[in-house]
């Protein structure tokens, strides 16, 4: 039998997290391995815990959260789902040589369609486990538009690439 995929969930606010773990906890081949209430401890959770997926807030749609470069220079296998609570916007984030994102379906279904194919990816040989290119556009360190060339952080080039399809929720505020 495969391990189950180790999932650590750090979103903000706590409904909203209690609502992912909740919705992930009942899945087939994922395990749960804590959840994550202060931004500022993510990094020493994940060292502590090697998950393979990581679940965190998505402040600003248009912009790929500092988090995920932070993460995936130092934990290349992580992947991230990054997820609005304020706009219908979640995106999924990994890294090979570089920062990848794909737009992903903000919805419970769409969350659990993410997990699902990063668990088949898991069980792929090391040299196929890459995301489809097709589902990629760039965009630079700092989350805007650009052809695929990147910013530098830390002496480390990474080159970043995101599909974006995040609608403005209709709610007033």
């Amino acid at each position: 039998m495969p391990r189950p995929i180790r999932v650590l969930v750090a979103n903000r606010p706590k409904l909203m997290r209690e609502l992912i773990v909740s919705t992930l906890a009942e899945e087939p081949g994922v395990e749960i391995v804590g959840e994550v209430a202060d931004e500022t401890e993510v990094a020493e959770r994940v060292r502590e815990v090697s998950p393979d997926l990581l679940v965190i807030a998505l402040d600003e749609p248009a912009k790929r959260p500092h988090l995920c470069d932070t993460l995936l220079r130092d934990h290349p296998e992580l992947r991230i789902i990054a997820v609005a609570s304020q706009e219908n916007c979640s995106v999924f984030y990994w890294a090979s040589f570089d920062i990848h994102s794909s737009e992903i379906e903000a919805s419970e279904q769409g969350i659990l369609n993410a997990v699902r194919h990063i668990i088949e990816r898991l069980r792929l040989p090391r040299g196929v486990r890459g995301y489809g290119a097709s589902d990629e556009t760039h965009t630079s360190v700092g989350g805007e538009s650009a052809p695929a060339d990147a910013g530098t952080h830390g002496g480390n080039d990474f080159r970043a690439a995101g599909h974006r399809n995040c609608r403005r929720s209709t709610r007033r505020r």
